[in-house]
């Protein structure tokens, strides 16, 4: 008996020891960044910096073929993938939730994926985005973050839109980070009548190759010939340039730019669709300057600063005060009635329109 009971007072030492231990021991040991991943149940907070909503002026205008897209994102376990996603502005379902999971068949990644942390900037993300790869309107644009621990969270809310908590408590989303944003790349200059036009570009074109911002008419076979007249040399003197789309006069026109006018002559009818940039205004950059020389000059209308959907510029803004205070005489031309116009400082300007401009002596545009 004394023995059994002594090997009974040994195994229940043995098991009090074991229990001190454990009891010191870490019930788990900590992830390297301070926080084990497989107890993190929070989603990652995540902002979207840019495109910034204008809350005054509504949504933000996006264009380009390299649009930087950029978010913050933070989470205690660190995080392991961040990614810009878009969804079409006229999908109710785009708003649903303030932070719905990734994987919303509503939206869709763009850019580059994942996106990549900005140098220098721990916890920001940046991607740049081919605008032009989705039709011209409006969106919502949202940032999405994974942390190591598999949570998921994107930015796809409203400061206006009500929430209810786990208490049923109703309160408003403090992260309204799903911007409001309108794509312009495109413009279409309808060319109604057989016969010449005298055209120009509202965008400056990405690709200002001549075949190339005239593809659509090529392959349609509806345009005949191209003309514009430029001022050359030392003193400038005019210079007329042409282009045909089969064998002819040797080419001495290759693109088609900017500020400039060019006289087409149609076929037949057809859309002429330019694809480019309206502005890049708010990026540090300055509008281009449209040298006019003393005499008659061919040029153009480019809508700068703005999109092609707001109105066009008067005569007297666009021009400016010094040619304007030189009274230049400003014609357009309408190809289906052969009616040439003469224009006044209050009329407007007209997208797709080129004009002729009699100057008494050089100036420059510059909107």
């Amino acid at each position: 008996m004394k023995a059994r009971r002594l090997r009974s007072r040994t195994g229940l030492a043995v098991v009090l020891a074991l229990a001190l231990l454990l009891s010191a021991a870490p019930l788990a040991v900590a992830a390297p960044d301070g926080l084990d991943p497989s107890f993190d149940r929070t989603p990652p907070t995540a902002h979207l910096v840019k495109p910034a909503e204008d809350e005054y002026k509504g949504a933000a205008f996006v264009t380009g073929k390299d649009f930087l897209l950029v978010g913050t994102a933070e989470d205690e376990s660190g995080i392991k993938d961040t990614w810009f996603e878009l969804c079409p502005e006229g999908t109710p379902a785009c708003l649903k939730d303030w932070n719905s999971a990734p994987g919303d068949d509503n939206w869709r990644a763009i850019g580059g994926v994942p996106a990549e942390e900005t140098p220098g900037m721990p916890g920001q993300y940046q991607t740049t985005w081919d605008s032009t790869t989705v039709s011209d309107g409006f969106y919502l644009i949202r940032f999405c973050a994974e942390d190591n621990a598999g949570n998921g969270n994107c930015t796809d809310g409203r400061a206006d839109l009500p929430l209810v908590d786990g208490q049923n408590d109703e309160h408003f989303n403090p992260y309204p980070d799903a911007h409001w944003v309108y794509v312009n790349n495109r413009v279409a200059c309808e060319l109604l009548c057989a016969g010449w036009h005298l055209v120009s570009t509202p965008l400056m074109p990405y690709d200002t190759d001549i075949e190339d911002v005239l593809a659509e008419l090529i392959a349609h076979g509806t345009v005949e010939v191209v003309w514009t007249m430029v001022y050359e040399g030392d003193p400038p003197t005019q210079v007329w340039k042409v282009w045909t789309p089969t064998a002819g006069p040797v080419d001495t026109l290759t693109n088609i730019v900017d500020g400039r006018g060019y006289w087409v002559k149609m076929k037949a009818p057809d859309t002429w669709n330019i694809l480019g940039t309206w502005t890049t205004l708010g990026d540090g950059e300055t509008p281009p300057a449209y040298p006019v020389y003393a005499g008659w000059n061919l040029f153009g209308y480019t809508h700068w600063g703005r999109p092609t959907i707001w109105p066009a510029d008067e005569v007297g803004d666009y021009l400016g005060a010094r040619l304007m205070d030189d009274l230049p005489l400003l014609f357009t031309y309408d190809p289906c009635t052969d009616i040439w116009t003469k224009l006044y400082e209050g009329q407007g300007m007209e997208l797709c329109k080129g004009y002729w401009v009699s100057a008494t002596e050089p100036g420059v545009i510059r909107f």
